[in-house]
C-alpha cells in the first residue's frame, strides 16, 4: 500500500481551512456593563453577557413602515436582550435610520428623569405581541422612538427634546397606535452563513490542489 505525500503547499492550504473554521466557530466575544446617561449600557469586553442570534424584523405601525435589526442576548425562556441594532423607518414621520438606545433586561427610566419614555428593549419572538409593555428604545438626532407592545398590538411613539429632559411631570409625546399591526421577526442564520463560508474555503482549497495535478 502506496503511503501519500503532501506537499508544503497541500499542507499550508489545509492549515488555513482550519484556522478559517476556527475563527468561524469560535465563542462570541462577551460584553461588560457600563453606566450611560439611561441605564446600563453593553461595552466590548469579558464576563458579561454575551451576543446570541440577531434577528430582522419589518413592521407596519400605523402609519410608520420600517425594518429593525437586532442583535441580542438570549436570556432563556424565550426572552433575548437587545445590545445593539438599528431601526429604519422607511414610510411615515421620521423617515431614516437610528440606533438603539442600549439597556435592559430590567426596565430603565421607569421614574421618566431622562425622558417620557421607560424601556428594557426585551424581544419575545414566540409570542404575541413581541415586545412587553416597555419596548424598545432608538436615538434620533432630535429625541427618542419607543417602539412596544400592548394587549392588543403596537405602538410606535415619538418624543422631540434632549433624552435628558425631567419627564417626571409630563412630557409631550406622539403614539401611533396598531391592533394587530405587523410585527414580522426573523432570526438571522448566522450559523448557516458561517457553515457557507468554511465549505466555500475547503471548495477554493480543492480546486487549487486539483489544477496542480
Amino acid at each position: 500500500m502506496l503511503a501519500k505525500s503532501f506537499s508544503p503547499n497541500m499542507l499550508r492550504s489545509s492549515l488555513y481551512v482550519v484556522v478559517l473554521m476556527a475563527f468561524v466557530f469560535a465563542p462570541r466575544v462577551k460584553a461588560d456593563l457600563m453606566s450611560g446617561p439611561h441605564g446600563p449600557r453593553y461595552s466590548p469586553g469579558s464576563g458579561g453577557p454575551g451576543t446570541d442570534p440577531p434577528f430582522s424584523i419589518s413592521f407596519n405601525i400605523g402609519p410608520e413602515i420600517g425594518t429593525i435589526l437586532l442583535d441580542t442576548t438570549n436570556l432563556g425562556g424565550g426572552e433575548f436582550n437587545a445590545t445593539s441594532g438599528t431601526l429604519t423607518v422607511t414610510g411615515g414621520s421620521l423617515i431614516g435610520s437610528y440606533s438603539l438606545i442600549n439597556g435592559g433586561p430590567s426596565p430603565v427610566n421607569t421614574s421618566f428623569l431622562l425622558g417620557p419614555f421607560d424601556y428594557d428593549n426585551d424581544l419575545f419572538p414566540s409570542q404575541t405581541p413581541a415586545l412587553d409593555q416597555y419596548g424598545l428604545l432608538f436615538q434620533t438626532p432630535t429625541g427618542e422612538i419607543n417602539i412596544f407592545g400592548t394587549t392588543t398590538g403596537y405602538v410606535f411613539s415619538e418624543f422631540f427634546g434632549p433624552d435628558t429632559t425631567n419627564c417626571s411631570g409630563g412630557c409631550t409625546y406622539t403614539d401611533y397606535t396598531a391592533s394587530p399591526g405587523i410585527f414580522n421577526i426573523t432570526p438571522e442564520p448566522t450559523s448557516v452563513i458561517a457553515m457557507s463560508t468554511v465549505l466555500l474555503a475547503i471548495a477554493f482549497v480543492a480546486r487549487k490542489r486539483f489544477a496542480r495535478r
